[in-house]
């Protein structure tokens, strides 16, 4: 399975919401260590985001997936994040 997380915006609002919003993604079996995984991303990228200044424009660009087995367990999983700062836009 595979998910994937893509927003861009101010790092003061994004950081209200992006665990949320990472933890409402599809694309990964309900109780799985992909899910899970995917999850654990989210509150990183929170982290990530509140460590920076309120008005700093960010983009976030997230995506992972797994070869999942019936138990849940994964035999492998692929994890992708990229977080850039792109400064101030103009109003």
């Amino acid at each position: 399975m595979s998910w994937s997380y893509n927003k861009l915006g101010r790092a003061g609002k994004l950081a209200e919401v992006v665990k949320q919003q990472v933890a409402g993604v599809g694309g990964c079996p309900k109780g799985s260590a992909e899910e899970s995984a995917k999850n654990q991303v989210g509150e990183m990228l929170e982290t990530l985001v509140r460590s920076l200044p309120e008005e700093k424009i960010v983009k976030i660009d997230a995506s992972g997936s797994a070869w999942n087995q019936s138990d849940g367990s994964a035999l492998s999983q692929n994890l992708k994040i990229e977080l850039t700062t792109l400064g101030d836009l103009v109003e």
